[in-house]
């Protein structure tokens, strides 16, 4: 699947769960960022629907989107910045480098504020200062 792919998938499965609240909705993908996409406008969607995501491999889990968007809703708004920030794992995963977990992205909520806010013109000792406490964490 290319990037653009996500995109449609994400915004089909989307408008499927907002035509009809009662559907039962299956993803099978493991990507992350099909992941957060789900999360993020199942959030802003205000959806209902029952929406689940599988992996294609045997034996991995199903993720419930109704159910961690619930249990992360304080992540949830900003989980497209997060990914940004965190997800790009192409070239960190040349480097055995593996994708953050959500106990760093907890951790790190100073940066998480600024980043989801989009302010550009955030002071550079407060961006400094979240930056570092994201990468410690």
């Amino acid at each position: 699947m290319h990037k653009e792919d996500y995109i449609f998938l994400t915004h089909q499965v989307i408008h499927i769960a907002k035509e009809d609240p009662e559907t039962r909705v299956c993803v099978v993908s493991d990507v992350t960022v099909v992941f957060a996409l789900l999360q993020y406008f199942y959030w802003s969607e205000k959806l209902q629907s029952t929406m689940t995501m599988h992996s294609p491999v045997k034996g991995r889990s199903c993720i419930d989107i109704k159910e961690a968007s619930g249990i992360h809703s304080d992540i949830v708004p900003s989980v497209l910045a997060l990914h940004a920030v965190t997800g790009c794992d192409s070239v960190a995963a040349t480097y055995g480098i593996g994708k953050t977990k959500l106990k760093c992205l907890y951790k790190a909520t100073h940066l998480i504020n600024l980043v989801s806010r989009w302010q550009m013109m955030a002071d550079l000792t407060e961006l400094v200062k979240g930056s570092t406490d994201f990468m410690v964490a």
